[in-house]
């Protein structure tokens, strides 16, 4: 793990405050972090304080305002399903940024291959997976001269 980890923070009830019904505040903190690294409990490694030193360096008494907290690891990311835990694709490095990423349509000289999800261009998180996923089928349709069709019929989705 890194001893001087990236830190993401946002605070997303300074632009809506009905997300707390208080004075309270939410804020989300995101520390990308290796997959499959083999941590069991991250707190005993002391990653968590050496994160929570950080932000509070940048923000003085942040630790005191602290209600509640809810952590999340590479370990909660595999269980939900994600290889390795890795919540940003399978080798989020600088190879594979942004438009770096694999895109759509891997291999142009193989017919109807496509790709979709969090390692493949436009990238990781579920609303852009999901973004990803429309965009892929929009090109598929194109490509194929599909017409999309709706159907009560789940077998009969499409019409070529």
């Amino acid at each position: 793990l890194p001893k001087h980890p990236a830190v993401y923070l946002f605070h997303p009830s300074q632009i809506d405050r009905s997300l707390t019904g208080t004075d309270d505040s939410v804020v989300y903190s995101l520390i990308p972090s290796p997959r499959g690294y083999g941590v069991e409990n991250y707190e005993k490694v002391d990653f968590i304080e050496t994160v929570l030193e950080k932000i509070e360096h940048h923000h003085p008494g942040f630790r005191e305002k602290i209600q509640e907290m809810k952590i999340r690891t590479p370990n909660d990311a595999q269980a939900f399903g994600l290889y390795q835990g890795g919540s940003f694709g399978i080798a989020p490095t600088i190879r594979q940024s942004a438009a770096l990423k694999t895109q759509a349509k891997p291999y142009p000289d193989i017919d109807r291959l496509y790709a979709v999800g969090a390692s493949v261009h436009p990238c990781g998180g579920v609303p852009v997976v999901m973004m990803g996923a429309t965009i892929l089928v929009n090109r598929m349709e194109q490509e194929m001269g599909w017409k999309h069709e709706f159907s009560d019929d789940p077998e009969r989705v499409y019409q070529m």
